[in-house]
């Protein structure tokens, strides 16, 4: 039988209650990949010094990389001009 016809007011039963944001919060938590479960980059070039700041860019390779190997890859060029955004928001 179905209760789609009873209407959502506070008279009416909930099959279900909503989630509050502490539950939502908390189920985000419990679902989120572990820290050490990050790709974390294998190495990191100096690209560029602009005064006292150093500009990075992050080398992620396989592991077992030989340096005779041919391989695909993929080089990413974020637009923030080092002013906006970081790194990691591009990690999965």
């Amino acid at each position: 039988m179905s209760h789609s016809h009873i209407p959502d007011t506070p008279h009416a039963p909930r099959r279900f209650a909503r989630p509050t944001g502490l539950a939502l919060g908390l189920l985000l938590v419990a679902t989120a990949p572990a820290a050490t479960d990050q790709p974390v980059p294998t190495r990191s070039v100096v690209f560029k010094q602009v005064g006292d700041v150093t500009l990075r860019l992050n080398v992620f390779e396989p592991a077992g990389l030989e340096a005779t190997d041919r391989r695909p890859a993929i080089v990413l060029f974020f637009g923030g001009g080092w002013v906006g955004g970081t790194p990691s928001q591009f990690y999965p």
